[in-house]
C-alpha cells in the first residue's frame, strides 16, 4: 500500500491565479465549520465521555479565540492573497481539526472511503456524475460505463494523534467502478460492488490484510445486476439485485427495480427477500440482528413521497415499517445505518425525488419521539437545535446547502460523511457532530471522496434463528383485534364482517402503471382479488396466504364493502406467521398478547369470491352487472342525460394534459361504458392523501353511483353479487384492466417475463398466472326494471308558499319577513370561548309540504307543521368553532386527480372553512358539550326542521329558484370551476402547480354543472353566498349537513321514532348538498343516509337549540 499524508488544503504556490483563489475560498469556508460556541460544546462532550482517554489541551483555546477575534479581517486577507493570513489560518485550522480528530471514536482508527477522479468536473459534479445512481428512482444498474469509465480506488484514513494518514488501499482494474462499501463484523475484510462475470455488477470482497479480492456472488447470475450488499451474522450476504425483473411504474417500467435478495456462500442457494413494487436499497445489519433498509412504494400513494425505513430478519420474515410510513416527510432516506448502542435511532440523507440524487440534508431519528412525518428528527447536521419542519416539497433537498452522502455513525453524536458545503466546494469526508462542527479528514483538488466506513472489529449481532420453512408454500396471517389501532378507529365492534384479501401484478419491465394504464385515475398496478376470510366476533382473524406474496387486505362491512383500504401489502416467507396487534396500531405501543377466538382454530384458508384467484377486470365483473341491470336504458350513444354503458365501444380519442401520463399508444385502451362510469366513482385515485385515510373516506357509500342506486334509480334493485362486485371495483379503486395482457405494449414485456420465469425456481418465487381471466359472459338478458307506481302524497297547503322565487328573487319574500319579524329578536350570539362565536337565528314556526316528487325517497309529500319557532345556527360549524371543543380534529385534505409531485391535497382545515369529516356521532357531542356550557338545550335538526329553514317559505327546488337557476350568487355547488381538479404537479419543474386551461373530458370527469361558476372550489367559508329570507346561509352546497333523523321512508312523521337520539340507527340523514355535488343533489328535499359513525369529507352540520 503506498503511504501519503491527506493534503487538508492545497498549498498555493505555483497555483494559477484561479486555483489560488478557490483554494481560498475552500479555507474561508473551514472556518465558518467552527465557531466558538459549537467547538467548546464537542470538546466538552469529548472530555466528559472519555476523560481520562481525550486530553485536548490547551492550545485550541487559543486558536479558537483567534479565529473568533479575527475571522471577518482572515477572510478578507485571504481574499486579497494575502499569504501571511493564510500561513496563519493554516495554522489555526490544524490545531482546530487535530483536536476534534483526536476524538477517542477515530483516533487511531482505519476509515475506507472511495476516492474518485473528476478532473475539472469536481466542483461541480452532483449526482451521476460522482459515479452513483443517476437519479433517486434509479440504482447502480444505471450508472454511466461502470466497467470502463471510472478512475477510483479505496483508500485508508487514519488519525495518528489529529494528524490524517491517507493509504492507498485497492485499485480496481482502469475504469473499473468500486462502490458500496461494507466492512465485515471484525475489520479483516470489506465486502464491495463492482463489474464481474457476464458484464454485470456483482458483489466483491477485499481481504484487508492481502488485498487480495474476489467475486462472492456466482456466476449464475447472467441476467440481472447485484449490489450494495451487507453480511449478516449467520454468513450469508444480503444485497439489493434487479433480479426481480420489474419495471418501474411510474416510467412505463422503463427503469429496473431491485429487490433484497440472499446468498449463502456454504449451499449456493440463493433467495428472493423481499416481493415489492419498487426498489429496495440500502441494506445494512443492525446490533439487534435485524436488517434496516429502505422500501419504496406506491399503491395509490404519491409516488414522489413515498419511500418508507422498514426492518426485517435476515430470512426475511417480519418486514415490518420503521420510519416514515404515512409520511409525506422526508421525500427519501438514503444511505442510513444504525446508530451505535441506540436501537431506536438511525442517521441518513433526506433527499428527494426528481432532485439531486442521493444526497441532501443530514438528519438523525430516533423513533421513540415519533415515527411520522418530522416526529422523530432529533437533529440535522448542521443547524443544531433548529427545529426541523416536515416540508412536502418533491425536490426536497435542491438548493440547501450543505449536501451530504453516505453517513456512517460513529455515536448518537459523531459522524462520518461525504460532504460538499456550497455548489463551488469539492466533496471530501468530515467528521460532524451534532455540535454544529465539520472537520476535514480529507478533500483533494480533481477528485471526491465518498462512502466513508469504519473499519474496526467490532460485536457480531446475534444471529436470528431462520424461521423460513422451503417446503412450505403458504404463510399464515394472524391478526389479534381488527379494531385496534387508528385505522378503523370509531368503527363499532361487530361492524367488519370479513377480509378481503387481495395481491398485485406489479409493473414489468417495459410496462408501468402510469396515468391512463390499468385505469382513468389509478390504479398503479393490476389488482388480484384472491378471496375472503371471516373475521370473529372479537376482532380476531387467522388464515393462510400465499408465500411470498404481496398481500393487502381490506375490512368488510356486512354488505361487502370495504370500510378502510390497505394502499400498501404484507409479504409472508414460507412458513412464517405473520401478526398483527391491529389495523395500523401505533408501533411505540407495547403488544398485549390475549387469547383470541381465533386463535382457538386452526387458520382460515381464503375462500373462493365468485371464481378462483384473478385480476380484477371491469370488463369481466361489472360490464355482465350493467348488461343486466342498466343497458335497457343505457343504451344511447349520443344523449348526454343517459350515460352509454353498453360494452361494445371503445373510446379511442383518449388523451391526457397531466405530465407523465400513459402515450395514447397503450394508454386509454377503455370501453366508452368504463369511460362514463367511473365518473360517478370518488376515489383515492392513481395517487391520494399518504395520511393513513379516516375509515369509510373512501367508502363505496360515498360515492354518487351507489347512492343513485340506493335511492331507487327507477326501481333498479341489484343482487348480492352485483352489489358486491361493484363495491370491490370502488374499493379496488375503479380498474380497468385486470391482467397486462389486455394492455396494447403488453410484447414488450415479453423477456421480462422469460427471465421471471426462469429465474423463479432459484429465488424461490411462486409460479402465478396472472393472465388467467374467465371467459366473458354472453347473452346476458337485461332485467327491465317494474314501474312501480309511487304515491305522490299532499300537493295543497292553503298559504303554501309564502313566496315564488320563480316569480321574484327577493321581491316577494315579504310574508316570510313578517313571519321572522313578529318573533322579535330573531337573532342571538353564543360565546364559545377564545374570542370564538356560534351566531343563531330564529324561525319562526308554521306548516309546508315536505318532500317532493323529484325522487322516490322524497315521496310521499307531506304536510308537516313545525309547532313552534326554534333557533338555527346561522352558518355551518366551522372548524374554528369545532375546534374549542375538541382542538385536534382534523379536516383533513381532499385527494387531488393524477399525481402529487411534493403536494399535499385541497385542504379543508380553513379555520372558517365548515367542518368536515365528522360523524353523526361526533355532532351530536359537540352539542352535547355545548348545552352543558351554555345550560342552553342544543341538538342537531330533524329533517322537518332543515327543510323548513332551508325553504324559508318557497316551494320550490331552492329557496332562491327552481331547476336551472343561476345558482352561483347563493350556493357553492358543483359547478365548472371543479374542472380545476385537472391540475398538473409537475409545473416548474416539480416546483409548481398548473391548474389545466382547457381540460378535456378525461383529466375533467367529476359531473358536474356545465353553465355557472359560483367561485368557489372546495369547500368555501362559510356565509360568502347571499341568505336566504330567514337569514341562513349555505343551506344549499358547502358541505352536507347532518339532521337528527334516521334514514327511513316517508311520509315523514316527528312522532315515528324517526328523530329518537337515544336509540342507535343504523343510517341517518344529511341534506342540502355540496361543492362537489350537481344542483339536483342540493335541492331542499333531497336526501343522502350515512351511517352514525361514517365520516365523510363533504359532510358537516350546524345545530339547533330548542328553548
Amino acid at each position: 500500500m503506498r503511504k501519503f499524508y491527506c493534503l487538508l488544503s492545497l498549498c498555493l504556490l505555483g497555483l494559477t491565479p484561479l486555483a489560488a483563489q478557490t483554494s481560498h475560498e475552500d479555507l474561508i469556508e473551514r472556518m465558518g465549520f467552527y465557531s466558538a460556541e459549537s467547538y467548546k460544546a464537542a470538546v466538552e462532550n469529548l472530555e466528559r465521555k472519555y476523560a481520562g482517554q481525550y486530553n485536548p489541551g490547551k492550545e485550541w483555546k487559543k486558536a479558537l479565540d483567534d479565529l473568533e477575534q479575527n475571522r471577518a479581517a482572515y477572510a478578507e486577507a485571504l481574499r486579497r492573497n494575502d499569504r501571511k493570513a493564510e500561513k496563519k489560518v493554516l495554522s489555526l485550522l490544524k490545531e482546530l481539526d487535530a483536536t476534534l480528530l483526536a476524538n477517542p471514536l477515530l483516533e487511531g482508527k482505519r476509515v475506507v472511503a472511495i476516492k474518485r477522479a473528476l478532473g475539472d468536473r469536481a466542483r461541480r459534479a452532483m449526482g451521476a456524475q460522482l459515479g452513483i445512481a443517476p437519479s433517486n428512482f434509479q440504482n447502480n444498474s444505471e450508472i454511466g460505463n461502470p466497467g470502463k469509465g471510472w478512475n477510483n480506488q479505496f483508500v485508508l484514513l487514519k488519525s495518528n494523534r489529529g494528524k490524517m494518514e491517507q493509504n492507498e488501499l485497492y485499485t480496481p482494474a482502469p475504469g473499473m467502478i468500486i462502490s458500496d462499501p461494507e466492512p465485515y463484523f471484525d475489520g479483516t475484510k470489506l465486502m464491495y460492488s463492482s463489474i464481474g462475470s457476464f458484464n454485470r455488477w456483482h458483489l466483491f470482497e477485499l481481504d484487508i490484510q492481502t488485498g487480495q479480492t474476489k467475486q462472492l456472488t456466482p456466476e449464475t447470475y447472467k441476467d440481472f445486476d447485484s449490489f450494495d450488499g451487507c453480511y449478516t451474522p449467520d454468513g450469508n450476504y444480503i444485497f439489493c439485485s434487479t433480479g426481480t425483473f420489474l419495471g418501474l411504474p411510474c416510467t412505463n417500467g422503463g427503469n429496473k427495480m431491485c429487490g433484497l435478495f440472499t446468498y449463502n456462500p456454504k449451499t449456493g442457494q440463493t433467495r428472493q427477500l423481499t416481493y415489492d413494487q419498487d426498489s429496495n436499497w440500502g441494506p445494512v445489519m443492525m446490533e439487534n440482528g435485524t436488517v434496516l433498509y429502505q422500501r419504496w412504494e406506491y399503491a395509490d400513494l404519491p409516488h414522489s413521497n413515498s419511500r418508507v425505513m422498514f426492518t426485517m430478519n435476515p430470512d426475511g420474515t417480519t418486514q415490518t415499517a420503521f420510519y416514515g410510513s404515512n409520511s409525506y416527510f422526508p421525500t427519501a432516506f438514503f444511505n442510513a445505518r444504525p446508530i451505535p448502542g441506540k436501537p431506536s435511532c438511525i442517521v441518513g440523507v433526506a433527499t428527494g425525488h426528481h432532485s439531486v440524487s442521493r444526497s441532501g440534508r443530514l438528519m438523525v431519528i430516533d423513533t421513540r419521539l415519533g415515527r411520522h412525518e418530522a416526529d422523530g428528527v432529533v437533529a440535522e447536521i448542521p443547524f443544531a437545535g433548529r427545529k426541523v419542519e416536515p416540508l412536502v416539497r418533491d425536490r426536497f433537498p435542491d438548493g440547501v446547502w450543505p449536501q451530504f452522502l453516505q453517513p456512517f455513525p460513529l455515536d448518537e453524536n459523531y459522524f462520518l460523511v461525504s460532504m460538499k458545503n456550497s455548489p463551488q466546494s469539492l466533496w471530501g469526508i468530515y467528521l460532524v457532530d451534532r455540535f454544529n462542527n465539520r472537520t476535514l479528514l480529507a478533500s483533494e483538488e480533481g477528485y471526491c471522496y465518498l462512502e466513508p466506513v469504519l473499519l474496526e472489529a467490532g460485536k457480531k449481532p446475534a444471529v436470528i434463528p431462520d424461521r423460513v420453512d422451503m417446503s412450505q408454500t403458504t404463510s399464515t396471517v394472524f391478526l389479534q383485534d381488527i379494531y385496534h389501532g387508528d385505522g378503523l378507529k370509531g368503527i363499532p365492534r361487530g361492524t367488519v364482517k370479513k377480509l378481503r384479501v387481495g395481491s398485485f401484478d406489479f409493473s414489468p419491465l417495459r410496462q408501468g402503471g402510469l396515468l391512463g394504464t390499468i385505469g382513468m385515475d389509478g390504479p398503479w398496478d393490476v389488482k388480484r382479488i384472491l378471496g375472503e376470510v371471516d373475521v370473529e366476533e372479537d376482532g380476531s382473524v387467522m388464515f393462510t396466504i400465499p408465500a411470498n406474496t404481496p398481500i393487502f387486505i381490506q375490512p368488510l362491512d356486512a354488505e361487502g364493502k370495504a370500510l378502510q383500504v390497505m394502499r400498501s401489502w404484507f409479504t409472508g416467507m414460507p412458513g412464517e406467521t405473520v401478526s398483527c396487534i391491529g389495523c395500523h396500531e401505533n408501533k411505540n405501543t407495547i403488544p398485549v398478547p390475549k387469547m383470541t377466538t381465533a386463535s382457538r382454530k386452526q387458520p382460515q384458508h381464503i375462500r373462493e369470491w365468485y371464481g378462483k384467484e384473478r385480476g380484477f377486470s371491469y370488463r369481466h365483473e361489472v360490464q355482465p352487472i350493467l348488461d343486466k341491470y342498466c343497458v335497457s336504458c343505457h343504451n344511447r350513444e349520443n344523449d348526454s342525460r343517459v350515460p352509454y354503458l353498453k360494452g361494445d365501444k371503445w373510446i379511442t380519442d383518449w388523451s391526457s394534459q397531466i405530465s407523465g401520463r400513459a402515450s395514447s399508444s397503450y394508454g386509454g385502451h377503455f370501453t366508452l361504458s368504463y369511460a362514463n362510469l367511473h365518473r360517478y366513482v370518488r376515489r383515492p385515485g392513481i395517487e391520494s392523501d399518504m395520511h393513513m385515510l379516516v375509515p369509510m373516506d373512501v367508502h363505496a357509500d360515498q360515492t354518487e353511483l351507489m347512492q343513485i342506486l340506493q335511492k331507487g334509480h327507477h326501481h333498479v334493485k341489484l343482487d348480492k353479487e352485483a352489489v358486491e362486485k361493484l363495491a370491490c371495483w370502488i374499493d379496488f379503486n375503479a380498474p380497468f384492466h385486470g391482467r397486462r395482457s389486455d394492455i396494447p405494449n403488453y410484447p414488450d414485456t415479453k423477456r421480462s417475463k422469460e427471465l421471471r420465469e426462469l429465474y423463479r425456481e432459484m429465488f424461490g418465487a411462486p409460479k402465478v398466472d396472472t393472465e388467467w381471466l374467465p371467459e366473458l359472459p354472453q347473452n346476458i338478458t337485461p332485467v327491465v326494471p317494474e314501474q312501480t307506481a309511487m304515491e305522490v302524497g299532499d300537493t295543497v297547503l292553503a298559504g303554501w308558499p309564502l313566496y315564488n322565487p320563480a316569480t321574484s328573487q327577493n321581491g316577494s319574500w315579504g310574508k316570510a319577513y313578517q313571519k321572522q319579524l313578529s318573533l322579535g329578536n330573531f337573532q342571538q350570539t353564543i360565546d364559545l370561548g377564545n374570542g370564538v362565536k356560534l351566531e343563531l337565528v330564529k324561525v319562526p314556526a308554521g306548516s309546508f309540504i315536505m318532500g317532493s316528487q323529484a325522487q322516490p325517497d322524497e315521496m310521499p309529500q307531506t304536510v308537516v307543521k313545525i309547532d313552534k319557532p326554534y333557533w338555527i345556527g346561522r352558518f355551518e360549524v366551522t372548524n374554528r368553532q369545532f375546534r374549542q371543543f375538541n382542538p385536534t380534529h382534523d379536516s383533513r385534505d381532499e385527494h387531488r386527480h393524477g399525481y402529487q409531485f411534493g403536494r399535499k391535497g385541497y385542504s379543508m382545515n380553513g379555520e372558517d372553512q365548515p367542518v368536515v369529516r365528522i360523524s353523526w356521532q361526533e355532532a351530536m357531542e359537540f352539542c352535547k358539550w355545548l348545552s352543558e356550557k351554555t345550560g342552553m338545550k342544543f341538538t342537531l335538526p330533524t329533517e322537518a326542521q332543515w327543510e323548513w329553514a332551508c325553504r324559508a317559505g318557497s316551494g320550490t327546488p331552492y329557496w332562491f329558484g327552481t331547476f336551472g337557476a343561476d345558482f352561483s350568487p347563493y350556493a357553492n355547488l358543483g359547478d365548472v370551476r371543479l374542472k380545476e381538479f385537472a391540475a398538473c404537479t409537475a409545473f416548474k419543474n416539480y416546483e409548481s402547480v398548473r391548474v389545466i386551461p382547457q381540460p378535456n373530458k378525461y383529466d375533467d370527469w367529476i359531473p358536474r354543472d356545465t353553465l355557472y361558476n359560483d367561485g368557489g372550489f372546495i369547500s368555501e367559508s362559510v356565509g360568502r353566498y347571499q341568505r336566504n329570507a330567514w337569514d341562513l346561509f349555505d343551506m344549499h352546497g358547502n358541505v352536507w349537513e347532518w339532521t337528527r333523523s334516521s334514514y327511513v321512508p316517508y311520509p315523514y312523521s316527528d312522532t315515528d321514532g324517526r328523530n329518537d337520539v337515544n336509540v342507535a340507527k343504523d343510517k341517518r340523514v344529511v341534506r342540502g348538498g355540496s361543492w362537489y355535488d350537481r344542483p339536483y343533489r342540493a335541492t331542499s328535499s333531497f336526501r343522502l343516509p350515512y351511517r352514525e359513525y361514517q365520516k365523510v369529507y363533504n359532510v358537516g352540520f350546524r345545530v339547533v337549540m330548542e328553548e
